[in-house]
């Protein structure tokens, strides 16, 4: 088998498992969950939310 057909094969293979991967974390992973995570991610250390254009991140 030749070097392109051998890459193309791959990234389909690679695309294929990635949509899995995606498919079976919006199955297993509750909604919950991820509302959870985002709130997370926009509290800073403090507990409180960022104003302006902080992040929360050091």
């Amino acid at each position: 088998m030749r070097a392109p057909a051998k890459l193309a094969l791959y990234a389909a293979a690679l695309a294929a498992v990635f949509a899995v991967s995606f498919g079976a974390g919006r199955v297993l992973v509750p909604q919950s969950v991820v509302d959870d995570w985002n709130h997370q991610s926009t509290v800073s250390d403090h507990g409180t939310e960022p104003k302006g254009d902080e992040s929360g991140h050091r």
